[in-house]
């Protein structure tokens, strides 16, 4: 993995982690996902300037992030934004962590990395 790369891996840890912190203005749109950026998931394939591929893509062997906790953790932020919640139930909670930890699982080494 790059630099840029991993940067943008970083990026979207923190990311989740607003959307977990219910930060206002955060949501699991690719808009605000670095990797979907990087990897410009608006021209499948997912791939950069250079030809590479979202890291997503490579483990999962499909563009987007279908194959992924996106879908439910997606979901979890839609009910949380309709029904107005000012705090995570369990079940949606569970889902944005879900992501949350598979996002994390693309770093080289886990290391601390501040949500803001």
């Amino acid at each position: 993995m790059d630099l840029e790369t991993q940067r943008a891996v970083e990026e979207s840890v923190r990311h989740w982690g607003r959307i977990l912190a219910l930060v206002p203005g955060e949501s699991p749109e690719a808009s605000q996902c670095a990797l979907c950026k990087k990897f410009d998931v608006s021209l499948l394939p997912c791939v950069d300037e250079h030809g590479e591929s979202c890291p997503i893509k490579e483990r999962t062997g499909v563009d987007g992030c279908g194959e992924t906790p996106w879908a439910d953790a997606n979901s979890a932020y839609i009910h949380m934004r309709y029904v107005q919640e000012t705090s995570w139930p369990e079940r949606q909670e569970s889902a944005i962590r879900k992501e949350l930890g598979w996002v994390k699982s693309f770093l080289p080494t886990l290391r601390p990395i501040p949500y803001v």
